[in-house]
């Protein structure tokens, strides 16, 4: 486990120091990667019967995914098709995370939504450096 975390940081380190990376495309996939943990408790049941995050359940809205809307259109207008590959990694990250995370623990818990983030910007800030 110790080296999936290292190994995660390191990769982490290395996409962030890429001359290339624009800010507002850093912003945008920032934005994006917090914005899909506020619609999970929406859509997902948490996966247990009482927790810390239990008082704040009721408040979960779908719509707060329309908050995605600005941050792929910015993505795209900086990175054109790059972008819009990086916003479907990184769809296609949290979509299997939190698939797994249903199945095997009957729902989301806090650490599935920090994990939601950091590996939803590891596959977005991926796809980026490996464009051209």
């Amino acid at each position: 486990a110790i080296a999936v975390v290292v190994t995660g940081l390191l990769l982490r380190w290395a996409l962030l120091a890429d001359p290339g990376l624009e800010p507002a495309a850093l912003i945008a996939i920032w934005a994006m990667s917090r914005t899909v943990v506020t619609i999970i408790p929406a859509v997902v049941p948490y996966a247990r019967p009482d927790g810390l995050a239990t008082p704040f359940l009721d408040g979960a809205r779908r719509w707060l995914g329309l908050w995605l809307i600005p941050a792929a259109v910015t993505l795209i207008a900086v990175r054109g098709a790059a972008g819009a590959a990086a916003i479907l990694a990184a769809m296609l990250a949290v979509i299997v995370l939190v698939a797994l995370a249903w199945r095997r623990l009957g729902g989301f818990t806090g650490d599935i939504l920090g994990a939601v983030i950091l590996l939803s910007e590891t596959a977005a800030l991926l796809t980026i450096a490996a464009q051209p």
